[in-house]
């Protein structure tokens, strides 16, 4: 399990603010928080399903991610993305004479001697043995794996580094303007 914490440092924040400004901060930040989080979010789930080879749809359908918003008390936004492997039938797996041809980690590969049973709900096994049982059921990439790569973390890192000050400038503007009555 992958999990991404965006908690800003009030500290550095509240030093420059005078004692009018520093009651709207938390909200301001609350609100930052939230709207960066989601284009973390973003940038991760967009990242994981190009490298996958699978659409963002159904990485979210299998459910590998979720999120918690901020709220003023905690002032923490958290993306998490689950533990597991990604089925090979959701990679559109094609039966042929040699075995199962399926487009996992976007590139086209042939999986020698596995078989697709649709009454097994259209996933594809490989036969453990010579023997008819035991089968195997054959999966694609990992996301959490796939998110958790250097890559991923310096988009992420980027993303929170260009998009938290300027959120957080705008919400402390609108609070500001919005207690004076100028809104």
């Amino acid at each position: 399990m992958l999990k991404v914490n965006v908690k800003a440092n009030t500290d550095d924040i509240i030093r420059g603010l005078n004692k009018f400004e520093r009651q709207f901060v938390p909200q301001a930040l609350n609100k930052s928080l939230n709207r960066v989080g989601t284009g973390v979010a973003t940038v991760v789930r967009r990242d994981v399903a190009k490298e996958a080879g699978i659409t963002q749809r159904a990485l979210k359908q299998r459910g590998f991610f979720s999120q918690f918003r901020s709220k003023v008390k905690t002032l923490t936004y958290q993306f998490v993305v689950r533990w597991g492997s990604i089925p090979l039938k959701d990679f559109n797996p094609k039966q042929t004479k040699q075995g199962v041809v399926a487009k996992a980690w976007g590139v086209k590969q042939l999986y020698d001697n596995a078989f697709k049973l649709d009454s097994l709900g259209g996933h594809v096994f490989v036969r453990k043995t010579k023997k008819r049982l035991p089968i195997k059921k054959l999966y694609g990439p990992i996301p959490a794996r796939i998110a958790n790569s250097d890559r991923v973390e310096k988009k992420v890192g980027q993303t929170i580094n260009e998009r938290l000050p300027r959120e957080l400038t705008r919400n402390l503007a609108f609070y500001i303007k919005r207690a004076l009555g100028s809104v």
